[in-house]
């Protein structure tokens, strides 16, 4: 393997970036690089990626796999590893996933569990209107997934199609294409829970979810339908 790549994908993430770097930087197995994709921000996240000492590439069309898919044609790694500006790591988190690729080299990617809390930042009244979860639960999020580079050359890149959905379609097409991984029981990350969420912002395309549902089951019955048995 030729080392691994994170890619952090940021809008107007000023407020949080330098911590969810300090949990890069902070990881026992050190990344080969960093990058930092301003994802088309006005609160100078691109400047201050680059005050932070990190390689900032500059994505002009908003959204999240616009910016995921720009950090991934410009990685080097073939290991590539995904952090939202507004998480964090654990120290071991790539310390883990590494073990877990040594232990099946056949994994396409490694994910693990997830735990969340509220932003210290947040008054009691802002922070009451929260849902945080107690547990940490196992998840299958690009914060937590370490995946190996050709599964975006075999799976495809996130689609642009989505506005909150794309880490979703992208597991759900990537499992029907058989993408081997693993979900280790152990805390990658930790997801902050803030008023600017993209899950607070963008409530609108929660039927995207119910979308991706539907057609992975059409895709699915048309699979395994006769006709498609018969052209087998």
């Amino acid at each position: 393997m030729n080392g691994i790549s994170v890619i952090i994908p940021a809008y107007n993430a000023s407020a949080y970036l330098a911590e969810a770097l300090e949990s890069v930087r902070a990881q026992t197995i050190q990344p080969d690089e960093i990058i930092v994709v301003d994802n088309a921000s006005t609160d100078g996240t691109g400047e201050l990626a680059l005050n932070l000492g990190v390689r900032l590439e500059r994505e002009h069309q908003q959204g999240a796999a616009h910016a995921r898919n720009r950090g991934i044609a410009a990685a080097k790694g073939d290991l590539l590893a995904f952090l939202d500006a507004d998480d964090q790591w654990l120290p071991d988190k790539l310390a883990l996933q590494s073990r877990a690729f040594r232990e099946d080299p056949g994994l396409d990617a490694v994910f693990g569990m997830l735990a969340q809390f509220i932003s210290p930042e947040l008054t009691p009244e802002e922070a009451s209107g929260i849902h945080c979860p107690v547990e940490a639960s196992p998840a299958r999020l690009p914060s937590i997934m370490l995946a190996k580079r050709d599964v975006f050359e075999r799976f495809g890149l996130f689609s642009t199609r989505w506005k909150r959905a794309e880490a979703v379609e992208w597991i759900v097409r990537a499992e029907g294409m058989g993408l081997r991984h693993a979900v280790p029981p152990h805390v990658m990350a930790r997801r902050r829970l803030h008023g600017n969420n993209v899950g607070m912002r963008l409530r609108e395309y929660n039927t995207e979810y119910l979308t991706i549902i539907r057609e992975n089951m059409l895709r699915r019955r048309a699979a395994e339908s006769p006709a498609s048995e018969s052209r087998a």
